[in-house]
């Protein structure tokens, strides 16, 4: 077993949960508004094509999708797409979530407007290679908009 398998049997195990937390009832139109607020100050105006990587359960696209862009998701943990994928049928003009390598997103360079990623960087094998690939990804003056933090201080 590969670290990067380890990684997604942690998140596939950890997708019930997670998804419960960030779908609380006392919280999340307050989350979404706070969300569609860093989103929109973060990207240009659109719509824009947008990747969003390690996608999750999907927070991140649907506040997106909501904002009007066009939206992908990507993962490798095949419980977090689950839960993204159920999130995104519920809603018009949802995004599409499909399987995909964040340190390696499999789609032609020029490919996005932006890219995306939230509480992601901590958790990739190589963040170096990844950004390099998102930069890959974007169309002249595209964005790359990660959001993360220190979970795990010293």
């Amino acid at each position: 077993m590969t670290a990067q398998d380890r990684i997604n049997a942690y998140w596939t195990g950890r997708a019930p949960s997670y998804d419960a937390y960030v779908q609380r009832p006392e919280r999340f139109a307050a989350d979404q508004r706070a969300w569609s607020e860093v989103w929109s100050r973060a990207l240009p105006r659109g719509p824009l094509d947008v990747l969003d990587v390690g996608t999750g359960t999907g927070q991140a696209a649907m506040v997106l999708a909501g904002l009007g862009h066009r939206v992908t998701g990507i993962d490798l943990s095949e419980g977090m797409l689950e839960r993204a994928r159920r999130h995104a049928a519920e809603m018009a003009n949802g995004p599409v979530i499909r399987r995909g390598d964040a340190v390696d997103p499999d789609f032609p360079p020029a490919s996005f407007d932006a890219v995306t990623s939230r509480y992601v960087m901590w958790t990739l094998r190589d963040p170096d290679v990844a950004v390099a690939n998102w930069v890959r990804l974007l169309r002249p003056g595209g964005t790359v908009a990660v959001v993360d933090s220190t979970w795990f201080p010293k």
